[in-house]
């Protein structure tokens, strides 16, 4: 049989993989155009694999009533996705021997009223600082609440901490509000300007802002956010008078985010050595690693996502497949899908697709949380535990906080995993557990 010549030989290859990434996108289209026409989704979808794009599409509206389409390069509140750019900033100012993460944090806020807590301690979430709620209680209508406000309260009242610093995760935004004011500290710049010299602009982000405090103050078609009631789509939008940031209050688009992703593969921020460190370093108290990503199960696979009001992100990197996913929503996505779209997504991209389906968990009792022990594949016995209507689930010697986002559905901040109840007859309670890697089933112990 004859040989193909070197040339043509390179030009089967070529054909054969814009195929491949041909029927990813009809896949992708499929599940997406399905989504959409019953209802699920709302935004936009980017999925670039081996580094080129495979998948780019809007879908829908980024203000309803003014039947405005949602692009890609529609703008929404990433929500805690700031978190992560407000994370490796600090290690720039870091790696430019700016600050320590090891510093206390009242080196560089001078009015901070405590004496132990560190810069690490902000970023890993393990200060032991008050909520947001206790701040948000003391703010005055008609006023706006910014980051100097934030400090003010605490200044002021000086609330005792909740756990000794290092000691226990507990996700709070204050942290990362305190971080952006360090920033601007010792930079001697905005936190928005420093962001766009460091991050944004090496990236060619173009569609991200800060938010503007006062509603009034933004362009007239903004994107607004949206929630299901009743079966009718309700506003479910930014609020007035919010003015801080460092925590969430960033808007981008879903190209901005994919950019985002890429950079940690192509190493275009930081040095890719300091980068990887940055990756792999983990306190072991959560799943987030140092630039505040989830690194939950393999290593080279990273992924986050803020939510705010009715707008949802999702943004995923695998280092080692140049691969990177990222979906934006303004209509309250609901929680089932969350982490599935991303195992749907990535099903396909390894040619391995799977049915998406609708859970249908069952209304859970208190008897199936407090004091509950289940053995749930890959991730061993778990145990569920109620105190003074605060639910915990523990894996090992770790503990984390576990809150009830509807009432069928429980979340996990720390490890960013979602939990529900189906009833099986004759085998008894069966406990799903799911992150983007996937349904994990468990039954309760003795």
């Amino acid at each position: 049989m004859k040989k193909l010549s070197p040339y043509l030989f390179f030009l089967l290859i070529l054909f054969l993989s814009g195929c491949a990434q041909r029927d990813y996108a009809s896949q992708i289209e499929e599940l997406m155009d399905e989504l959409y026409r019953e209802g699920n989704f709302n935004g936009a979808v980017l999925v670039s694999d081996n580094n080129e794009l495979v998948y780019s599409k809007g879908f829908g509206f980024a203000n309803f009533e003014k039947s405005i389409p949602f692009e890609t390069n529609t703008t929404l509140d990433a929500g805690s996705m700031t978190k992560t750019f407000t994370a490796l900033s600090i290690h720039i100012l870091e790696h430019e021997n700016a600050l320590s993460i090891n510093d206390l944090v009242v080196d560089h806020i001078g009015s901070f009223p405590y004496n132990e807590i560190t810069i690490e301690h902000l970023l890993s979430h393990t200060s032991g600082l008050v909520a947001e709620d206790f701040v948000f209680s003391q703010a005055e209508e008609g006023k706006v609440i910014d980051n100097a406000f934030f400090l003010k309260v605490i200044t002021d009242s000086v609330p005792s901490l909740s756990s000794k610093p290092g000691s226990q995760f507990q996700y709070n935004g204050i942290n990362y509000i305190l971080l952006a004011m360090i920033i601007e500290s010792v930079s001697g710049t905005s936190y928005d300007k420093f962001i766009k010299a460091k991050i944004a602009g090496p990236l060619q982000m173009k569609d991200w802002f800060l938010r503007p405090a006062r509603l009034k103050d933004w362009p007239k078609d903004r994107t607004k956010g949206y929630k299901m009631v009743n079966d009718s789509m309700q506003v479910s939008d930014s609020e007035d008078f919010e003015g801080f940031y460092g925590d969430c209050n960033v808007f981008f688009s879903a190209t901005d985010l994919l950019k985002w992703s890429q950079s940690f593969y192509k190493s275009t921020i930081i040095d890719k050595t300091q980068l990887n460190a940055l990756l792999e370093k983990n306190n072991g108290l959560s799943g987030l690693n140092a630039l505040h990503w989830y690194a939950l199960e393999d290593k080279n696979q990273f992924h986050f996502t803020g939510h705010w009001k009715g707008f949802y992100s999702m943004v995923y990197s695998d280092t080692q497949r140049k691969r990177s996913i990222v979906y934006v929503s303004n209509t309250s996505i609901e929680y089932w899908l969350r982490p599935q779209l991303i195992t749907q997504l990535v099903n396909i991209l390894n040619d391995t697709p799977e049915q998406l389906t609708r859970p249908n968990p069952i209304v859970p009792s208190k008897k199936y949380i407090n004091a509950a022990s289940y053995d749930v594949e890959k991730l061993g016995v778990i145990k569920l535990t109620e105190q003074d209507g605060q639910f915990r689930l523990a894996i090992g010697s770790n503990s984390f906080n576990m809150y009830e986002v509807e009432e069928n559905y429980f979340y996990v901040p720390s490890i960013d995993l979602w939990i529900w109840f189906t009833d099986v007859s004759e085998e008894g309670l069966t406990i799903n557990c799911t992150d983007i890697y996937g349904i994990k089933k468990g039954k309760p112990l003795p």
